[in-house]
């Protein structure tokens, strides 16, 4: 299989190239007009052009929104690369794999791995307890092994 050509990664690696990426923040809901506006917007830059990628907060500030793999895995598909953000504040190892595994089967490629800022707002039913299992240098080391296709197991597993 031949991969596909990544305009957003292109235009960071070109010296020659002023990398063009325009953050939308996900709003809280399925169905806000926050998550219609940021799907205009990516119809928008991929018609045009000029924009390389589509830059998605993860709930930013630590509060709850629709998931940002969902935004770009949709964004995908309009026609222009997303760069998810991927806080780790409420993920645990499974989590980030199985995030990771869905994320490379919508060919989802461009990634911005944070710790996630500490909740600050209460969400549905109370404050959220952040979980913070792993740091982004671990989870950039578990990219790169699955970049290399070798499969996690539970035996390689502690």
């Amino acid at each position: 299989m031949v991969a596909e050509a990544n305009r957003l990664k292109n235009a960071v690696i070109d010296p020659g190239t002023f990398c063009i990426t325009w953050e939308q923040v996900a709003g809280k809901g399925a169905f806000e007009k926050q998550q219609e506006t940021i799907f205009q917007n990516a119809q928008r830059a991929a018609k045009e052009g000029k924009v390389h990628g589509i830059s998605i907060t993860d709930s930013p500030s630590g509060n709850p929104a629709i998931s940002s793999e969902m935004l770009c895995a949709e964004i995908k598909r309009l026609g222009i690369e997303p760069l998810v953000h991927l806080a780790l504040r409420d993920k645990n190892r499974n989590q980030v794999e199985s995030l990771l595994y869905g994320l490379a089967a919508a060919s989802v490629r461009n990634l911005l791995v944070v710790s996630g800022d500490y909740p600050t707002k209460t969400a549905l039913g109370g404050k959220a307890k952040p979980v913070f299992d792993l740091d982004p240098t671990h989870v950039m080391q578990l990219i790169g092994l699955m970049n290399r296709g070798l499969v996690i197991t539970l035996s390689s597993r502690p």
